[in-house]
């Protein structure tokens, strides 16, 4: 059957879904979070102002054809999620007491967190819609103080489960089975993955998007490389097209100097032939061309030489950029190698850490070692 389904309070327009009768309302909620009609905030659905329960069914609403159902912002899912914005400070402020049973507030875990002496957490921050299904977001935040984290990088339960794929990770198993439209689900993944998310997990996690947001930087400056290239053959050809202009105005010049060679042979066979009949007349009429054709040669060398100037000016230009262009692609490949060089290094510190916390024990267990 046909639904309408519109957000709340914001004058957006209905968005239309068709549903099975016996569609749960959890499956409503994804249908129209998949519709890309609003960004990943935690819903509820209300019908005639009564709020629907996601686990059940339409039919247990009396929810009938063309009904309007109102999408609003669950305010209590919104609470136990923790507060993102990658790469920000992140502080929460003194934790008021609320008397719910179900939800303990984003400044309690954190406090608590840091009162247990761990430096890094994990938490789930927002949802995302896509392929008919909701998936939660999780940061990985560093720990300053006790309402204090830094928000280190974030990943989808989908990239998750890929980064995590190889390892025996127990925060991937606390997050598998969270109910994305339930409060309490949400709130007892929350706290499950403060204390099962290991150190070496959320490290590894950490250095995975480092390394991430390297490849990005790298294929951001390839890229810029190759605009930069393609310029420096927009150049190299407009320089070829001067050259070939230069080279049609030289041959100009050049008939121009030939024909005022002529002129100069036909001036001083008039200048005889004046001599000879004293016509003055006709000799001044001969000087005033030949002046007269002067001046033009004289404009046409003097234009050819600014063209020349402006030429010489844009190899100039274009070698230097070239040469700037060498230097930056040598920084990079010189901060590239910098940054595996420290990632190994930590690499290194991180294994001697574990060795130390977690010594191999004797017998024949065996000792795992979890490589970047």
């Amino acid at each position: 059957m046909r639904l309408f389904v519109v957000l709340d309070h914001c004058g957006a327009r209905a968005v239309e879904l068709h549903v099975e009768e016996d569609a749960t309302v959890s499956h409503v909620l994804r249908m129209y979070g998949c519709s890309g009609a609003i960004a990943a905030l935690p819903l509820c659905l209300t019908y005639h102002s009564k709020p629907l329960e996601h686990t059940k069914i339409l039919k247990d609403y009396h929810i009938k054809q063309d009904a309007i159902l109102l999408a609003v912002v669950d305010r209590d899912l919104l609470s136990v999620l923790f507060p993102s914005n990658v790469g920000d400070k992140i502080t929460l402020g003194p934790v008021e007491e609320r008397g719910s049973p179900r939800s303990i507030e984003n400044g309690e875990r954190l406090a608590k967190a840091y009162k247990d002496g761990r430096q890094t957490i994990m938490q789930i921050t927002s949802f995302k819609y896509a392929d008919n299904k909701c998936e939660p977001i999780i940061g990985v935040f560093d720990i300053a103080s006790r309402n204090t984290a830094y928000h280190a990088c974030e990943f989808s339960f989908s990239e998750l489960k890929d980064c995590l794929a190889d390892l025996q990770s127990s925060a991937l198993d606390n997050i598998t089975w969270v109910d994305v439209h339930s409060v309490s689900s949400v709130w007892k993944a929350q706290s499950c993955l403060i204390e099962s998310a290991s150190l070496w997990e959320l490290r590894y996690l950490k250095t995975v998007a480092a390394l991430q947001s390297a490849s990005r930087g790298l294929e951001e400056q390839q890229q810029l490389i190759g605009k930069q290239q393609q310029l420096i053959g927009t150049q190299q050809q407009r320089l070829k097209e001067q050259d070939a202009t230069m080279a049609e105005q030289e041959g100009k010049v050049q008939a121009l100097q030939e024909a005022m060679r002529a002129l100069e042979a036909d001036n001083e066979r008039l200048a005889d032939q004046v001599a000879l009949n004293g016509d003055l007349r006709l000799n001044e009429s001969s000087a005033a061309e030949l002046a007269a054709l002067g001046a033009k040669i004289s404009g046409e060398i003097e234009r050819l030489s600014k063209l020349a100037e402006e030429a010489e000016a844009a190899r100039a230009e274009q070698e230097e950029r070239e040469e700037e262009d060498k230097k930056r692609q040598a920084e990079m490949a010189e901060d590239y190698e910098s940054f595996e060089e420290d990632e190994e290094e930590e690499e290194e510190e991180e294994e001697e850490e574990e060795e130390e916390e977690y010594p191999v024990a004797t017998g024949s267990r065996k000792h795992t070692r979890f490589h970047v």
